[in-house]
């Protein structure tokens, strides 16, 4: 699932990525060439928009879905193994509080 997610925001990045500059030659273009390529460009624009949208609700969805595995996978563990979740608990409080106190 981590790998996933990883690999969903790095293609995510590049396809943001990409849009951004297209659309940055695109309006540059379409300044140039007057205002009928303007509004031509700027149709470009919202159309990749709404997939970079598109693009987004679906990395937000793998990363809800990511996040409910790992939290039903806590619950689970900690109401299997109660004592050692204590443990862990304690153990993570002292290294924060030592780390926290050291000056």
């Amino acid at each position: 699932m981590a790998r996933q997610l990883s690999e969903g925001v790095h293609s995510l990045e590049e396809k943001i990525h990409g849009a951004v500059s297209q659309t940055a030659e695109a309006l540059r273009a379409a300044e140039q060439k007057g205002a009928d390529s303007y509004h031509a460009a700027s149709e470009k624009v919202l159309e990749r928009l709404a997939v970079a949208k598109e693009d987004m609700g679906r990395l937000r969805q793998t990363v809800v879905d990511c996040s409910q595995s790992a939290a039903k996978a806590t619950n689970d563990f900690a109401h299997q193994r109660p004592w050692t979740t204590v443990a862990m608990a304690v153990g993570v409080g002292l290294v924060i509080g030592l780390l926290i106190k050291r000056d």
